[in-house]
């Protein structure tokens, strides 16, 4: 009955508004046909009008003192006076005379009145009278005082330029006058007789008392206060402490901005930064941000962009929140959360201005700021506000904060990792390299942060901005869930392959954080994934991992006492402290040498994870092995083969030497032999203390039992063999038995190789002493034996071919040099047929005297440097 009703009551009573307001127009005409007992200056009226100040009240003198020719009704006389109250307020002098407090009590009692019923606020009626129709039309069946004024400024977002010029009329009456807003005066009334009873009601101060008490008031109290709160967040109008803070920096940088829709609120933020921004407006300005970050709803911009996300993604509609500022941020972490899958470009840009601020203060990430009030007075009270320093203190910290405040730190963490302008101490110490190195890399999704990290070595990469990207690597070796890239790829094979089962075991009653037990699960069970996306970010990994070995966490912690006894003054990373331990191998501790061996076994997966040898192979890998891929050890077979070439340079051959040794030592290392001969070393070497490995103990008792090998276990051994004889060293595990051969017979003159390298003339030595099975040692020629088993070990029958190649080469220079003799006779300058005369004769010479200089040297290095017996696949450089 009520509903069907509805139609019927709003238009009878907006019948009687209508007729209310032509009534006041009629009695405002015929009250300027009268001027009985009044002054005609003030257009006759002759009695109180029901939508103004009576003309013949207290206010009869002020009138005809401040308000010549204006004509009664609409609170034209009320706004006279109220307009002349603001002169005497803001004038510096005294001007004489004033309002009366007879007629100031007059004028109070008559706002008072209208504030509460909209049909003698007549400016407002006429305004707004569309949209009382479509927006508020229901709040006549509700009587309550001032409820259809209260639903225009619920809807104020929703109304016309007129109507919202006099909503906001009577918000600012409200604002300075707390009786003028009827609502809040009747719910909060007695909170304020308690609380605030000595407070004068003026310039907001009771409002003012009244929110300094929250926590004590009625819940009415507190919810209308927030309403309010709410409703004036857009217009800095409306906040009256704010206004008074930032008048002078409002004028100096937003003086054409126009009120309303935060804009004079962004204005002032864009230039919060500025040298010359008043630290009075400052500390307000901040206190308003904080108070924002408590609650969405006191965003504006968030509010109304954001509405139907925060519904769709966050299962919350604003019409179900409650009624008081929620104290934990949920709806606004919800949308930091589902960043990505925001609708709205809007609520998309605004989400991201709110992330990036609360990077920058900690005050305005409630929550953080809540959980973490006591650890930052405690342990980071030393650093200010701003610049994200306060946040960067409790990270470093984060071993000694609460439960509570630690979960929120890493919650942060996992949060701002997306994109670098969330993460301002990197932010602003790379921004001059962000320009050089990165410019046009979209900053979000880990894509600036990712630039950044790949261009660490630069020569021109600043040492402040390298500081604070290695700074954020190792915090990304804490958790997988720190590197924003990787845990989007990966999120789905950390789940299939169980890897986070070893950080929920680790977070039982510890830490928050994996300590890199989940990235070791995905290198560990590398050959398992299969989003291809995922392996390349769990190789990227890596590849960060080998330039500073202490993003591995558990290698790092695992070595840490070690790194103190052993390695202390080296610089902490790859080429310092990795290399120190791996010199004192033999003395470190047994969890410190389980971990590197894991550290050097995922290195040698892929040539791409040994920078040094990379950096120093580049040309050659490029001219030589282009097509060999780096992974399994392909790449740096094909190095092997070709290592003895000398186009090869010697920082090349020292680094493909240097890996030979590692390999040789710990068959771990050499990826294709480990691979293939996995079941065997279970088969046949369980008996060796894996321990041992590093001198090779089990690469010993592989060859030592080569016949009961599987044949490609077999193979890789053989040709590990081979390897380690072609490039042989004195004193190494596999070859130690092969010393006193080489001194008893390989120390002449013909061994000495190019370059200060001498690859291949031991191992030839060697083959001609086992071939003409001359005197060595049992073991030594073992290795000789099972070496000379690969297919291409052996170009020819032992000991031939070098003789054979240089006299080769010695006819073919003799008959070059005979045809150019007898050309040169004939008088004739030709060669392949072609006729040359003059300058181009002399040329011709010039190019055969080269080439058969070429020869020279050719015959000159054969005859110093025999020919070794191994034919090595060689590849040519592809053009």
């Amino acid at each position: 009955m009520a509903l069907s009703m509805k139609p019927l009551v709003f238009f009878l009573l907006l019948a009687a508004l209508t007729i209310s307001t032509l009534a006041a127009d009629n009695s405002t005409q015929s009250s300027g046909n009268s001027t009985e007992g009044n002054d005609p200056e003030l257009s006759g009226a002759t009695s109180e009008l029901p939508t103004d100040i009576a003309a013949t009240g207290a206010c009869a003198a002020d009138l005809k003192a401040f308000c010549k020719g204006v004509k009664p009704g609409d609170s034209n006389l009320a706004d006279c006076i109220s307009n002349q109250l603001k002169l005497e307020k803001a004038a510096v002098e005294d001007t004489g005379a004033k309002v009366s407090e007879d007629c100031k009590k007059e004028l109070q009692t008559f706002k008072i009145a209208r504030a509460g019923d909209i049909t003698v606020d007549v400016k407002l009626a006429k305004a707004c009278k569309s949209e009382i129709q479509s927006l508020c039309s229901d709040q006549f069946l509700h009587p309550r005082p001032a409820n259809v004024i209260d639903c225009l400024k619920e809807e104020k977002d929703n109304t016309g330029p007129t109507c919202k010029e006099q909503i906001t009329r009577i918000e600012l009456d409200a604002a300075f006058d707390f009786e003028l807003d009827r609502t809040m005066f009747a719910l909060c009334k007695y909170d304020a007789e308690q609380y605030c009873a000595g407070v004068e009601n003026k310039d907001g101060a009771i409002q003012e008392c009244l929110r300094a008490h929250e926590v004590a008031l009625s819940w009415d109290c507190q919810a209308e206060l927030f309403r309010v709160e709410e409703q004036n967040a857009d217009d800095i109008r409306l906040d009256l402490r704010l206004v008074k803070a930032c008048r002078t920096d409002k004028a100096r940088f937003c003086a054409d901005v126009e009120p309303g829709d935060s804009r004079v609120k962004d204005c002032l933020e864009e230039h919060r930064s500025d040298h010359d921004f008043s630290a009075t407006c400052t500390e307000e300005f901040d206190r308003m941000l904080a108070r924002r970050s408590q609650d969405f709803r006191l965003d504006p911009r968030m509010r109304r962009y954001c509405k139907d996300d925060i519904q769709t993604l966050c299962d919350s509609r604003l019409e179900d929140l409650e009624d008081v500022a929620s104290d934990d941020a949920g709806i606004t972490q919800c949308l930091q959360d589902y960043r990505d899958e925001l609708h709205d470009p809007k609520c998309r840009a605004q989400v991201h201005a709110v992330s990036e601020r609360a990077a920058e203060d900690i005050r305005f990430d409630r929550p953080l700021a809540v959980l973490c009030k006591q650890d930052r007075q405690t342990l980071c009270k030393e650093f200010p506000d701003g610049n994200g320093l306060v946040f960067r203190c409790l990270q470093d910290n984060r071993e000694q904060l609460r439960p509570e405040c630690r979960n929120a730190v890493f919650d942060q963490e996992v949060r701002i990792s997306e994109d670098i302008d969330f993460m301002a101490p990197l932010r602003d110490a790379c921004a001059e390299e962000r320009l050089v190195f990165c410019k046009g890399v979209w900053h979000g999704h880990g894509n600036m942060i990712r630039c950044l990290e790949d261009n660490l070595d630069e020569a021109d990469f600043g040492s402040a901005c390298r500081k604070v990207v290695e700074r954020n690597q190792l915090r990304q070796g804490d958790d997988y869930r720190l590197n924003y890239r990787l845990h989007k790829a990966c999120v789905n094979e950390v789940n299939r392959l169980d890897c986070v089962r070893a950080c929920n075991e680790l977070a039982t009653g510890g830490p928050i954080t994996c300590h890199g037990t989940v990235l070791r699960c995905l290198q560990d069970k590398f050959d398992e994934i299969t989003s291809d996306e995922c392996r390349e970010e769990v190789f990227a990994f890596e590849e960060m991992e080998v330039r500073d070995f202490r993003t591995d966490l558990p290698f790092a912690q695992a070595c840490s006492n070690d790194i103190r006894t052993f390695c202390g003054s080296a610089r902490p990373d790859h080429n310092g402290q990795l290399a120190c331990l791996r010199t004192h191998r033999d003395r470190l501790s047994d969890a410190c040498r389980k971990e590197e061996l894991k550290f050097s076994i995922m290195e040698a997966s892929d040539l791409r994870l040994i920078p040094a040898l990379t950096h120093a192979c580049s040309a050659e890998l490029h001219g030589y092995c282009r097509k060999s891929s780096p992974e399994n050890g392909e790449a740096f077979a094909c190095l092997q083969q070709n290592v003895a070439r000398v186009e090869f340079s010697v920082a090349c051959k020292e680094e493909v030497n240097k890996q030979e040794e590692r390999q040789a030592s710990d068959y771990r290392l050499d990826v294709r032999l480990r691979k293939e001969c996995d079941e065997d070393v279970r088969n046949v070497c369980a008996h060796v203390d894996p321990s041992a490995e590093y001198h090779a103990e089990v690469l010993k008792c592989l060859i030592a039992n080569s016949a009961a090998l599987s044949g490609e276990c077999a193979s890789e051994v053989a040709y590990a063999v081979r390897m380690a004889l072609f490039q042989y060293k004195e004193n190494s595990d596999l070859t130690a038995v092969c010393d006193a051969d080489v001194g008893r017979y390989c120390k002449g003159e013909e061994a000495k190789g190019l370059g200060g390298f001498v690859i291949g003339v031991y191992g030839q030595c060697l083959t001609d002493v086992y071939t003409k099975k001359r005197s060595m040692n049992a073991g030594c020629a073992e290795l000789v034996r099972l070496a000379s088993t690969t297919p291409e070990f052996l170009n020819a029958a032992p000991g031939a071919g070098a003789g054979e190649e240089t006299s080769a080469n010695v006819e073919a220079l003799g008959r070059l040099v005979a045809s150019l003799q007898a050309q040169l006779a004939a008088g004739r300058d030709s060669l392949n047929g072609l006729t040359l005369q003059g300058p181009v004769a002399y040329l011709s010479i010039a190019a055969l005297v080269v080439v058969a200089l070429g020869i020279c040297f050719v015959v000159y290095r054969r005859y110093k440097n025999p020919r070794r017996p191994y034919r090595l696949i060689m590849k040519e450089p592809e053009v």
